[in-house]
């Protein structure tokens, strides 16, 4: 009797840890991120058509506070403008966006160098 109460117990232990696995995953692939503060890399590339990794927020704002303006699906194009240390600034429907560039496709070169 007492196996079965414990064998109980970590069932449901395992379910809630998995849960909560499936939660995070589920949020990062959803495209809701932060990007470090210290951001070293940045990527130099001319102005051009980019596809998103995986569906991502645009922002007006070059934070995970600012408001959505849209959602990126995976594959969808977007038009780059630059990289500013982590955000892209983007064209999306018309409208200046940010996306945060680990999402986006971007051929250029990355740049390792601190933002001043």
């Amino acid at each position: 009797m007492m196996n079965n109460v414990m064998s109980k117990k970590a069932t449901k232990l395992v379910a809630a840890t998995g849960l909560a696995l499936t939660l995070a995953f589920t949020t990062v692939a959803a495209g809701a991120f932060t990007v470090d503060a210290a951001q070293t890399t940045h990527y130099t590339a001319k102005p051009q058509m980019v596809t998103a990794k995986s569906a991502v927020n645009v922002r007006a704002g070059e934070s995970t506070n600012s408001k959505i303006l849209g959602i990126l699906k995976k594959s969808e194009k977007v038009y780059f403008v630059k990289d500013n240390y982590g955000w892209s600034k983007v064209t999306y429907k018309g409208k200046t966006g940010y996306v945060g560039t680990r999402y986006l496709n971007i051929p250029g070169k990355q740049v390792n160098s601190v933002k001043k």
